[in-house]
């Protein structure tokens, strides 16, 4: 298995007085194998967002137990994952990405010079490759100021997965997209990830988005009210 969730608790909003229960994030199992592609589906609010965090190593949690890629995360500490996940985990997050201050082909090299899976030598062959492969090697030079919503998502995601991570985290990559750029944008993470036998983990509240990919998961009940110690 590439992703192994097991027990997993994190403790939203303690309890104030002894007869209230705490908001809590549950989540017994998830198991997602190697090389596959799953949807993790839910409304706006649900959790979704937070669990990626965890998954990826960035948010901490109180109980359980995630392991990604045959690597055991500290759930507790944090900083602890880091540099697993710099070199073995590609995230996109929601919002903004991308640097404003850097060019399009700085921002794509950003990752390998913080992974350092690759020799600085092969810097910019790789991040060319990447560019290459969504389609705008020619806006190489760039700011991502002049983009479209569709090209910095394009950017984003070759920059998760310029250092071939193993484990891909997608977070509603397609929520500022158009329905004909956000297709385009799945097909795109599906073709390069299958390229290149990662796994891949989209987070959205699109139906029609997560009915692309094989394996698909309800995140609609992750928080749910308990009386799990404070």
């Amino acid at each position: 298995m590439s992703i192994v969730v097991r027990f997993l608790r994190k403790i939203l909003h303690a309890r104030i007085s002894p007869g209230e229960p705490s908001l809590v994030l549950e989540l017994p199992s998830l198991e997602i194998p190697t090389g596959s592609f799953a949807a993790v589906m839910g409304p706006s609010g649900c959790g979704k967002s937070l669990l990626m965090g965890i998954m990826a190593g960035i948010i901490p949690a109180d109980e359980g137990e995630i392991v990604l890629a045959d690597h055991a995360l500290d759930l507790r500490q944090s900083a602890l994952n880091e540099a697993f996940r710099l070199r073995s985990i590609g995230i996109l997050l929601q919002g903004r990405n991308l640097l404003e201050s850097l060019t399009v082909f700085e921002n794509v090299a950003l990752g390998l010079r913080f992974s350092r899976t690759y020799p600085r030598l092969q810097w910019r062959t790789r991040s060319m490759e990447m560019l290459a492969r969504v389609g705008l090697a020619h806006l190489a030079r760039e700011w991502p100021s002049r983009l479209s919503p569709a090209q910095r998502q394009k950017v984003s995601l070759a920059r998760s997965l310029v250092h071939h991570p193993r484990v891909v985290l997608l977070d509603e990559p397609t929520a500022r997209l158009d329905p004909a750029s956000a297709a385009q944008m799945i097909q795109l993470a599906i073709e390069t990830t299958r390229e290149g036998g990662q796994t891949l983990v989209l987070f959205t509240d699109d139906p029609a988005i997560a009915g692309r990919f094989e394996t698909r998961f309800d995140a609609s009940h992750l928080l749910v009210r308990s009386d799990f110690p404070s």
